[in-house]
């Protein structure tokens, strides 16, 4: 696996790391990557949509958009799904070699 697919998939498996913490709450993408940075893992807000888009595509979380009270400004929020549980526990030996866990 070339550095730069390796260093993709190590940010998608630190996604589902935050939403698993955050199960069975809903995780915004601003919180998603502040907790990349912390982990030293900065990443650019359309890389992040990137990442939840293909983790969706495969199952291992939903989205959705939520607004403010207030405001007209909707927020993406990711959540885990079932499947990105299993992912995540290495049920049913699922592996995948886009997430790094």
């Amino acid at each position: 696996m070339s550095v730069l697919l390796e260093r993709h998939a190590v940010k998608r498996g630190e996604i589902l790391r935050i939403l698993l913490a955050e199960h069975p709450e809903f995780v915004s993408t601003k919180i998603i990557r502040n907790c990349l940075d912390n982990s030293g893992l900065p990443t650019e807000e359309t890389s992040i949509l990137s990442y939840l888009v293909y983790l969706e595509d495969k199952g291992y979380i939903r989205t959705q958009r939520k607004r403010g009270e207030r405001s007209r400004i909707s927020i993406l929020m990711a959540g885990l799904t079932a499947m990105g549980i299993d992912l995540m526990d290495g049920a049913n030996s699922l592996q995948d070699e886009g997430v790094a866990l």
